[in-house]
């Protein structure tokens, strides 16, 4: 990974942490963290990992609610960072 890489890599989780805390949606769990993010060689697609904390059904749907949030998040992410963001792969 590249320098650039990872700083953007360090860039989307942090933002992507803080926006997730503020989204209202009843799906998610109160303890949901950006564990890893991956992006790829040309920065257009990044693979967010998450972490759940609850139950299976739990996860799955702060999972869910996660994915129809993900272009949400990437705009807002866009307004913070200044960056152009890549796609978001929610994994």
């Amino acid at each position: 990974m590249t320098r650039r890489g990872e700083r953007v890599n360090h860039t989307i989780r942090r933002e992507l942490g803080v926006l997730i805390e503020g989204l209202n949606d009843p799906r998610l769990s109160p303890v949901i963290s950006v564990t890893a993010v991956e992006v790829n060689r040309d920065l257009s697609v990044a693979k967010v990992y998450v972490s759940v904390l609850g139950t299976d059904m739990e996860r799955s749907d702060a999972i869910d609610g996660l994915r129809s949030a993900a272009n949400r998040l990437r705009m807002e992410a866009v307004s913070y960072t200044h960056l152009t963001l890549p796609t978001i792969l929610l994994v």
